[in-house]
């Protein structure tokens, strides 16, 4: 077979898997996720939103009877003691009244959301640091042998009195490390174990983060905290009167410098017009340690339900009518962290569909020895008048054919005809009449009847999976141009053209791919015998 521009998107399925991976490593700055050896929690004050086995150290020690400057850490998941302490320490800092919480969907929010409630009744307390304090915790007990990561965060309230209030953060003790903060933190023109941020306004869930730490021999390392009153991004100065000291903090001990990273939204679905008839694809990224799980729902008439087999990250509604103009679509992803279910919804994607006053058009006529004909068309066709024997002729100079079947395609634009035989080389004029599409409005095929010529061939002429471009046989000498364009034959959708012949008892063949125009790096072409 000779083959001119063969169109495959597959390259284009290969990138948009790449992004996926590279939008899932996103969650982080430079985006770890690993398995834990162990995770440890702590909230500076218990609340009734703080996990049972998130610990509540706090440089305030014993105030309202509840926290202590420091002891033994705990795991996440199984509430067991840990080898690593910690203390709390500093000066010069003061009380303040309660801390806020970082908004939901933020970094931070997906971070601690489930372990660390932030503020909860009359007990949580902002340690304010002044321009002489600093407050301090001191991780002791770690295994030289293994990594660390930390995450931790501050937030006095989304209230404009708290716009202006930045700690700085500086890792000490470490051999190694490596930053990870979010990107409303600032690094520049500090040491490279330093980051600051607003530490009061901080609804947008910034927090500060360092993976990949070895403690070195003596197994500890520490993390104070003070006030911050330099250069900040908008290229003003900081000139608030207090930081925050640590409100919520997390400690993971790794083999690795992965971390694991609750599921969050990373790419919106968006709004959709189309024909109806037509496919509407709606896409959404979901990033986490995976695995993820992902559902698509729709919802019609303020009823919400799952769509069955709609659990990747793009869904396609091939054939919509004007009854599904007004739908909502979204994506639920979910996976465990800690043992722990997390949830995240997309945002909601509205489909509108306008009715289809286009009337179909027969695209290409291809005919197959002995007695096949095949027929593409613009668009969906109804069955009723698409498999009407009396819908169709074919004729030629040497005789014309009758016609015994017509059958409608599973995708709907391809109309197989049976004929008696007709003669290889022979050119024949195919004669179509009174089909209509599967729009509402029924719309009549244009011109009607329409004509197309064939010579016949010695190959049928198929489409699977609606390809992009239905594919096209031209006999040429000692071959066919074979143009078609498709995602890939691969897994269970299956999107590409083919011509074959039926063949009963011993039978001897050769073919072969004489030449093939590539029009991107995936695109194939190949024989196939079953």
């Amino acid at each position: 077979m000779h083959h001119p521009p063969v169109r495959s998107l597959r390259h284009n399925f290969h990138r948009f898997m790449l992004l996926t991976t590279l939008s899932s490593l996103g969650m982080w700055s430079s985006g770890f996720q690993v398995q834990a050896q162990f995770t440890a929690y702590n909230d500076h004050f218990s609340g009734t939103g703080t996990h049972v086995n998130t610990t509540d150290y706090n440089v305030l020690g014993t105030a309202g009877g509840a926290p202590s400057t420091g002891g033994a850490l705990k795991n996440i998941a199984t509430g067991a003691t840990l080898p690593v302490s910690v203390a709390v320490s500093g000066s010069g800092y003061a009380t303040g009244a309660s801390a806020g919480a970082p908004s939901v969907g933020t970094p931070a929010y997906n971070i601690f959301n489930g372990f660390c409630d932030f503020s909860s009744g009359t007990l949580n307390h902002a340690v304010q640091l002044g321009a002489s304090a600093v407050v301090t915790h001191t991780f002791t007990g770690l295994n030289p042998g293994k990594k660390y990561a930390f995450i931790g965060t501050s937030v006095r309230g989304g209230d404009s009195t708290y716009a202006n209030r930045w700690t700085l953060f500086t890792l000490d003790g470490a051999d190694a490390f490596v930053a990870n903060h979010t990107a409303g933190c600032l690094t520049s023109g500090l040491a490279v174990n330093s980051v600051t941020f607003n530490s009061g306004i901080n609804t947008t869930g910034d927090y500060v983060a360092w993976t990949n730490i070895s403690a070195g021999a003596d197994g500890i390392i520490s993390i104070s905290a003070a006030q911050y009153t330099g250069t900040i991004p908008s290229g003003g100065t900081a000139n608030g009167s207090i930081g925050y000291a640590l409100m919520a903090w997390r400690l993971d001990e790794v083999d690795s410098i992965q971390i694991s990273v609750p599921v969050s939204i990373t790419n919106q679905p968006a709004n959709i017009t189309v024909l109806e008839n037509r496919p509407a694809t709606f896409t959404a990224d979901a990033s986490g340690t995976p695995p993820l799980t992902l559902q698509w729902y729709k919802t019609v008439g303020g009823v919400e339900s799952a769509i069955i087999g709609a659990t990747n990250s793009v869904y396609t509604l091939f054939r919509p009518t004007l009854g599904d103009s007004g739908a909502i679509f979204r994506m639920e992803a979910r996976n465990t962290v800690s043992n722990l279910t997390r949830t995240a919804w997309s945002s909601n994607a509205v489909l509108s569909v306008n009715a289809d006053l286009e009337s179909p058009q027969l695209v290409s006529v291809a005919g197959a020895f002995p007695n096949l004909i095949n027929l593409t068309f613009s668009e969906v066709l109804a069955t009723g008048a698409a498999t009407n024997v009396a819908n169709y002729s074919v004729t030629s100079a040497q005789g014309n054919v009758v016609i015994s079947n017509a059958f409608l395609n599973a995708n709907g634009s391809n109309v197989l005809l049976t004929t008696t035989a007709h003669g290889l080389g022979v050119t024949y004029t195919v004669r179509v009449s009174n089909l209509r599409d599967l729009a509402a409005a029924g719309n009549l095929l244009a011109p009607n009847p329409s004509e197309a010529t064939f010579v016949a061939v010695s190959f049928v002429p198929t489409d699977v999976g609606s390809p992009a471009l239905a594919g096209t046989t031209v006999p040429v000498p000692n071959g066919f141009d074979v143009r078609v364009g498709g995602s890939d034959i691969n897994g269970s959708t299956d999107q590409f053209s083919f011509n074959y012949q039926q063949r009963t008892g011993d039978f001897d063949v050769r073919v072969r791919v004489s030449a093939m125009s590539l029009s991107d790096l995936w695109a194939k072409a190949g024989l196939m015998a079953r």
